[in-house]
């Protein structure tokens, strides 16, 4: 295996990486101050954030600025080199574009045009479409074809090739192809330009990576910044209150995951907290560095009742509750899958396969009300062996009669009291035997304070109603 020519840079904070490309931005300046530079990032706001710090550590060293540093994503540094190699570059669609172009495609297939959410669909697709511009059409081919690639996973990526196909721009993974060789043939003077490389990203794709080893061999210097292993530098203790900045919430995440097993020897894990702002930009970066740091992830927040399965099954059951009307059970398809992925269900001292159930589904193609299903399942002619697992389909049959039961019996009862009690009988239905041996975690407390919901809280609600 050939080595890589890219320089791996390891850092365990900003002020480290920050401190690690000034020194080489400065080593290159020293010589021609006009040197080109170029940091890649992931995303824009990444780049602005990064060129910020910089600039305040070079005030804070005195040196007035540093000119020709350009900040550019990894599709932005594609086309520069495109042009620079003497080619034209063909403006990319925009996100609406491409969303736009796949509600069309969709709209063009009876069985995507029945589905009910076809906009939040196409937006879904279209966000795939912008993770897979790296990759090939050949190799995204061969992911449709893999054994472990599902139907609905078969009909995005169909989805996406589709969307390539009719769009005239250049693909950044066909740029990226044809880079390597005209990287390799012209002169070290025409990509000389493009100067020195930071590459702080928070993954690189192959062809990316092939695109930046042929610019390496042409003299530039291609450096790429890594978040630091924790067994390469020791955490020393300290009381004070430290404050980090971070050009973007995947290094903010690390840093603050990596910062807990400073505390870990002295407090148990599940009364350490993350805060973060920001759901939607933090908390799958924090799921990530928790689940790869080998820690036990316990929800989706800070509030302890999300922390725990019964919390969320609880959630699940009184949302089906409320959509609940003639014609609709109120029990959906994705209900069934986030109730699914909340796991530790056991029914009637049957323990729930949700990964055999889950994959059912999908095969399958079961969408809508799941009561319906129940009418169907024995009739339905399986794409295959694996769809027509026995299993699965008892269980699944087993789960949505069980819920129907417990929702029937929610919807008839006539006090706040009632609603109460049935609500903590309907809970420990699905969750059947786990709400013993709890001493101690976080489910215990979690079943504490809802059974204190439900069977004092609530109950005051009657008696406030009689006075």
């Amino acid at each position: 295996m050939t080595e890589s020519l890219l320089h791996q840079e390891p850092f365990f904070s900003p002020e480290e990486l920050q401190q690690s490309i000034l020194t080489k931005i400065a080593k290159v300046k020293e010589s021609d101050l006009f040197a080109p530079i170029v940091l890649v990032v992931d995303n824009p706001l990444q780049g602005m954030l990064l060129r910020r710090q910089l600039a305040e550590s070079l005030a804070q060293n005195e040196v007035r600025s540093l000119a020709n540093i350009l900040v550019q994503t990894p599709l932005e540094l594609v086309e520069d080199l495109w042009q620079k190699t003497g080619n034209i570059v063909e403006p990319q669609p925009s996100s609406s574009v491409i969303e736009a172009t796949i509600y069309s495609l969709m709209g063009s297939n009876s069985k995507d045009a029945e589905s009910l959410q076809s906009m939040t669909t196409s937006h879904a697709i279209a966000g795939a479409s912008r993770k897979l511009q790296f990759v090939s059409e050949e190799n995204i081919k061969l992911m449709m074809d893999a054994e472990i690639t599902n139907s609905t996973q078969c009909r995005v990526l169909e989805l996406v090739l589709k969307a390539r196909s009719v769009q005239s721009s250049k693909q950044p993974a066909e740029m990226c192809s044809e880079l390597v060789e005209m990287i390799n043939s012209c002169s070290e003077s025409q990509v000389r330009s493009i100067g020195q490389v930071h590459l702080v990203l928070e993954a690189i794709p192959n062809l990316l990576g092939q695109t930046l080893e042929a610019l390496a061999r042409k003299s530039n210097e291609v450096f790429q910044y890594r978040i630091a292993d924790l067994n390469t530098k020791t955490i020393s203790d300290s009381d004070a209150t430290t404050l980090v900045s971070a050009p973007d919430p995947w290094t903010e995440a690390s840093i603050a995951v990596r910062s807990i097993f400073r505390e870990i020897k002295n407090f148990d894990a599940d009364k350490i907290a993350i805060l973060y702002p920001d759901e939607s930009q933090y908390l799958g970066q924090v799921i990530n560095e928790i689940e790869s740091a080998g820690l036990a992830w316990h929800g989706r927040s800070g509030n302890l009742a999300q922390s725990s399965f019964f919390a969320r099954s609880l959630e699940i059951i009184l949302e089906c509750l409320n959509d609940r009307q003639d014609g609709y059970s109120g029990f959906d398809r994705p209900k069934l899958m986030r109730l699914l992925q909340n796991g530790n269900l056991v029914v009637d001292s049957i323990q729930i396969d949700v990964d055999k159930v889950r994959k059912y589904v999908r095969r399958n193609d079961l969408y809508a009300d799941c009561l319906g299903w129940l009418e169907i399942l024995d009739t339905l002619d399986a794409p295959s062996e694996e769809a027509n697992e026995p299993v699965a389909k008892t269980h699944l049959k087993l789960l949505v009669q069980t819920i129907e039961t417990e929702l029937q019996f929610l919807s008839r009862c006539e006090n706040w009291t009632q609603l109460g009690e049935r609500l903590m009988i309907s809970i420990k239905r699905i969750h059947e035997g786990l709400y013993f041996n709890l001493e101690g975690s976080i489910e215990e407390r979690s079943l504490q304070e809802i059974q204190k919901v439900l069977s004092v809280e609530l109950r005051a609600l009657d008696e406030l109603s009689f006075k």
